[in-house]
């Protein structure tokens, strides 16, 4: 039992010690999602690896990663951050899966430091940029990357096909499946590329912004979708292959960790169990002790007994 703590103990420290990003400014309703369970955000709230974190309406949240990397949560969005660690290369590895909506992120990249995201089946790898990733549609798989600065490559694994996309253009996949061409769209304009501007969001979602998109992409749709696959190359397969390898061994430690805690919560509960036991006993002990002796006090006194000797027995005929 000892073993199992100490060792659960090592592992999930190594899990969350090398996350330190925190939320530094939030609007409105935010929540993040820790373990199956659920807390209210707040400024300086501090993240651990694989937390939820969800806007409500009219909502925004801006999160400050642990190398002062700033990523704004739009509304109605919601995304998971983890920080891992490469060990064949001894870089950090930043892994951001964008379940919902939206967000804007200005990556200061530093060395032997890279970040990937996920967003449904679609990979993206990241060379120190300021970007805009967004997802639209009724199953948020119509998937949409807009640089404003720098370069990020996009990869479909599952179709061994990849793009890159420089600053000024974007590109959008449709059905979370088809990979269309980067495009210098003119909506990149209108996107607030600001990071820390907490008054509002990128305004990806916004109603005049997105029929502007939408309206951008249809005229130009049978163009851009005209385009020769691009394999992925074999090192960027490795280096994925690594890292979800890693991932999968951190959910190891994390059962292992949930496992300890069930241990702990059941160990407290038996102690709990014990413990009220023996003190209903020792109730028990005690109200039948005062019983006794109100008994005794409460008893009414016996009447004296007589001395005279009992009269004999009759004679036999």
């Amino acid at each position: 039992m000892k073993t199992l703590l100490i060792f659960s103990f090592i592992l999930c420290s190594a899990v969350h010690a090398l996350s330190n990003s925190k939320i530094i400014y939030m609007k409105g309703d935010v929540k993040v999602e820790r373990e199956g369970e659920e807390y209210r955000g707040h400024k300086n709230f501090q993240l651990q690896n694989s937390d939820i974190v969800r806007t409500g309406i009219d909502s925004l949240a801006i999160v400050q990663l642990e190398n002062h990397s700033k990523l704004k949560l739009d509304d109605n969005s919601s995304l998971a951050v983890e920080l891992n660690r490469d060990e064949k290369s001894d870089s950090k590895v930043t892994y951001i899966n964008m379940l919902r909506g939206s967000f804007l992120m200005d990556f200061k990249k530093q060395d032997k430091e890279e970040i990937f995201i996920k967003v449904k089946k679609v990979s993206m790898g990241v060379r120190g940029t300021r970007f805009l990733v967004g997802a639209d549609g009724e199953d948020e798989d119509h998937i949409t990357l807009a640089v404003e600065r720098g370069q990020v490559d996009l990869y479909q694994f599952d179709r061994d096909d990849s793009e890159s996309v420089i600053e000024g253009h974007g590109v959008i996949v449709e059905n979370g499946q088809n990979l269309t061409k980067p495009y210098k769209y003119n909506w990149l304009r209108n996107v607030n590329w600001n990071v820390t501007d907490s008054n509002s969001g990128s305004k990806f979602r916004g109603k005049k912004l997105k029929q502007r998109r939408l309206s951008e992409f249809r005229k130009k749709r049978k163009e851009l979708r005209q385009r020769r696959v691009k394999r992925i190359s074999s090192s960027v397969k490795e280096k994925r292959k690594r890292i979800n390898q890693f991932r999968k061994d951190k959910k190891i430690r994390t059962r292992i960790k949930k496992r300890v805690k069930r241990i702990q919560k059941g160990e407290g509960r038996i102690q709990k169990r014990m413990k009220k036991r023996v003190n209903d006993l020792g109730n028990r002990k005690k109200m039948h002790k005062k019983k006794k002796i109100n008994n005794m006090i409460n008893k009414p006194p016996k009447p004296p007994k007589n001395n005279i000797a009992p009269p004999p027995p009759p004679p036999k005929p």
